[in-house]
């Protein structure tokens, strides 16, 4: 099939449409209700330690925890991270298993 030269107005037209819509538009319509990434995650033992347990102090009982692979982090570099609403949903989920036995 060989396609039709287009006129200046329809290549114009097709290039406004192309250059409004990004590849991200459903994605960020997702998230623009979102929690603000910042205000979501902890950084560093002392603020996970001082979000669960209320004392920075007690960050050694974060590493063991992590290094036995009992709590949900993720790392950035060398850095243990944590979502506040992992660790909420994973402290509801200890509740419940805890309750059932």
């Amino acid at each position: 099939m060989i396609s039709q030269p287009r006129s200046k107005a329809q290549h114009k037209n097709q290039k406004e449409t192309m250059s409004t819509a990004t590849p991200n538009d459903n994605a960020a319509a997702r998230y623009t209700n979102a929690i603000p990434v910042g205000d979501e995650i902890l950084y560093g033992a002392d603020a996970i330690a001082t979000f669960l347990l209320g004392d920075r102090k007690l960050r050694r009982r974060i590493y063991d925890l992590v290094e036995e692979h009992l709590l949900p982090v993720f790392r950035i570099g060398a850095n243990i991270c944590a979502r506040k609403s992992v660790l909420l949903r994973w402290i509801e989920a200890q509740e419940r298993n805890n309750g059932a036995r």
